[in-house]
């Protein structure tokens, strides 16, 4: 198999040297982050990456703590691959080769827990047009288009940075302004699930009209929870420490749902049952975060009735017919054919179906793997080339002609529809 050749030797010097090549097309990208740890300029790291083991070299001249881990194991599954066991350090060396993968470490047992899943759901017929439309008409592009610029000038959001954790704070800042908006009505609750890594994922409720308690026991035919999420971390491939805007890998999807929250709350959205937007920390980690809520939520025995991630949903191949495309890779079925039929509804641009290339993923998996219907939305189908090529990379930016604020404003629409058409809504 074409994946062996990078666990064995892993390329190591190769992969390493060509850094510097991966890392040049605009700018000096080395400059904020790594001159706080003693690496002045980008000719400091390229001789650091030159002996053999360079790259654990770099890591400790820039970021010691994390080197001290680089040879801890960890079990790895490349997304379409077997899992096995490898290192920290064989997880940054595979990002290099383009490949995501799942760190199952710590995360086995909960998979296909389908005591706690909500089994077979009967979706649904589409029939809150009039106030998913009033909602609709209060979103943003404006508003959307700020958020992604200040979201993206942090010098990257590694889930183990700084970086990462400032982007974090201002994201959960934003929210408490929203929510500091909202009627006196409005349910709401917001919390920073903490990790192990400095990042934590963010997660903001809407209760159900009962409130928080009003039912603890709540009866069978109770709305189980209902999901949207988007992760906030960033990646440069070729260094972790490296510049990496995440424009559209994931800081679309961020800023549709934040913009869609806030619509929801400064209409009184008020659900039948919970519905809760995530922002996931360490997706680019191996889907750290996620796993972790998901390991949780299965402990308690909560009921998850549906969940959708939005994770690259803004850029445009030049040519195309821009479209909304739910990706049919470790989905629920039925779910990602009755959201093709919302898309379809509420939003401008044509929807259809669409597949991951192999080794590609997204935070909705680990959901799908603990027997939870989850879909993902994205901004084009992978095999035909409607993917941004510049994800993971300094060129991943929102001033370019192919990112569409338009095109993510529909996701948007998406989010907003998705919420209330299964949440329901209490007046």
């Amino acid at each position: 198999m074409l994946i062996t050749q990078f666990f064995l030797p892993l390329l190591v010097s190769g992969a390493l040297s060509s850094l510097a090549f991966a890392a040049q097309p605009t700018q000096n990208p080395f400059v904020a982050e790594s001159e706080a740890y003693g690496v002045k300029d980008q000719a400091d790291l390229d001789y650091l990456l030159l002996d053999n083991d360079g790259f654990k070299r770099a890591m400790q001249e820039v970021d010691p703590a994390y080197a001290a881990v680089l040879d801890e194991p960890r079990l790895v599954e490349v997304f379409g691959s077997e899992r096995r066991w490898m290192t920290e350090g064989d997880k940054l060396r595979l990002k290099q080769q383009g490949f995501s993968f799942f760190d199952l470490t710590n995360f086995e047992e909960y998979e296909v827990k389908q005591s706690v899943a909500s089994g077979d759901i009967p979706w649904p017929e589409v029939h809150m047009q009039s106030a998913v439309h009033d909602v609709i008409q209060s979103l943003s592009l404006a508003s959307m288009k700020a958020s992604l610029e200040v979201f993206t000038s942090f010098y990257n959001r590694f889930y183990r940075s700084d970086y990462g954790v400032r982007s974090s704070r201002w994201l959960f800042n934003r929210l408490l302004e929203i929510i500091a908006s909202a009627p006196p009505s409005a349910r709401l609750s917001l919390e920073t699930f903490t990790h192990s890594f400095p990042q934590p994922t963010l997660i903001a409720r809407f209760e159900p009209a009962g409130g928080r308690t009003a039912s603890p026991h709540p009866p069978a035919d109770a709305l189980p929870i209902v999901i949207l999420g988007a992760h906030q971390d960033s990646a440069n491939y070729a260094f972790p420490h490296l510049r990496a805007p995440g424009a559209d890998d994931d800081g679309s999807g961020a800023v549709v749902l934040l913009e869609a929250f806030a619509a929801l709350v400064g209409a009184g959205f008020t659900p039948a049952g919970a519905v809760e937007f995530h922002w996931y920390a360490a997706e680019e980690g191996g889907l750290l975060g996620s796993q972790e809520v998901v390991r949780e939520y299965v402990g308690a025995g909560r009921r998850v009735g549906a969940m959708v991630q939005f994770d690259g949903v803004a850029w445009v191949l030049p040519g195309s017919t821009p479209t909304v495309t739910l990706i049919n890779t470790e989905v629920d079925a039925s779910l990602t054919n009755w959201t093709i039929g919302l898309a379809s509804t509420y939003c401008a641009r044509p929807a259809k179906e669409g597949k991951l290339k192999p080794r590609q993923g997204s935070d909705h998996m680990a959901w799908h793997r603990a027997g939870f219907p989850a879909v993902y939305a994205a901004e084009g189908d992978p095999r035909v080339g409607e993917q941004n090529p510049w994800d993971h990379t300094v060129d991943d930016r929102w001033d370019v002609p192919e990112f569409s604020f338009d095109h993510a404003m529909e996701f948007a629409k998406l989010a907003v529809a998705f919420a209330v058409e299964l949440g329901g809504w209490v007046v």
